[in-house]
This record gives structure tokens, C-alpha cells and sequence, in this order.
């Protein structure tokens, strides 16, 4: 059972199911393929996620996933249109918490994608 505070877990889209990272294979570390990016591309890359593993109060988007907040940019840029205040309409935090760092990607146990 999924515990916020206690846990992370990252979702496969492929599978539609969450899964603990303790239950994966690390597919790749954390590494800083995103230094480069604009910010919204950094966070095209960043995997649907939720929960905080007790390291601390956890953000509103840890408790519930990241996984609202990165449909909403992808739909605009998708129509290439992204609105001037998108940093707000996704919450500044998130944002910053987003991209200030380059998130490893595990191996989903049921179909092999890199999440």
C-alpha cells in the first residue's frame, strides 16, 4: 500500500501502474542530461512520480505525482503554445524542484520502460 511519507514510486505510462522504487532495477542514474535544456524540455524528461520517502514535509505534487502538472505542459506544448505565466500555472516550486536536478530512471517490472 502507498504511503506518501514513506515512499516513492514512479508511474508507468505504457502499464498504467505506479511502483515502488525499491522494486525496480535502477535503468539509469541521475546524471545531468538536462543542464542544457530549456526548462520546459528538462521537463518533458521528468518521470511521473509521487511520494517523498519521510526525507521530509513533502510538496502537494509529491503527495498526489507530478503526473497532472506534466500532462498540462505537454498538451501546450503540443499546440506549441505555452503561456507566458506557465512557471505560475504549474506552481514556481514545482518547477524548481523539477529541474534543479536530473532524475534517475528505473525499469518497469512489468513491461521494461525506463520510468
Amino acid at each position: 500500500m502507498y504511503c506518501p511519507t514513506l515512499d516513492s514510486q514512479r508511474y508507468c505510462t505504457k502499464c498504467s501502474e505506479w511502483f515502488h522504487i525499491d522494486c525496480m532495477e535502477l535503468a539509469q542514474p541521475e546524471t545531468r542530461r538536462l543542464a542544457f535544456k530549456p526548462a520546459p524540455q528538462q521537463l518533458v524528461d521528468v518521470p511521473i512520480m509521487r511520494g517523498w520517502n519521510g526525507a521530509r514535509k513533502g510538496k502537494p505534487w509529491e503527495t498526489v505525482g507530478t503526473g497532472r502538472k506534466l500532462a498540462t505542459l505537454n498538451a501546450w506544448l503540443a499546440k506549441d503554445v505555452l503561456p507566458e505565466d506557465w512557471r505560475q500555472q504549474l506552481d514556481e516550486g514545482f518547477v524548481e524542484a523539477m529541474t534543479k536536478k536530473a532524475w534517475a530512471l528505473y525499469t518497469c517490472p512489468m513491461c521494461s520502460a525506463e520510468i
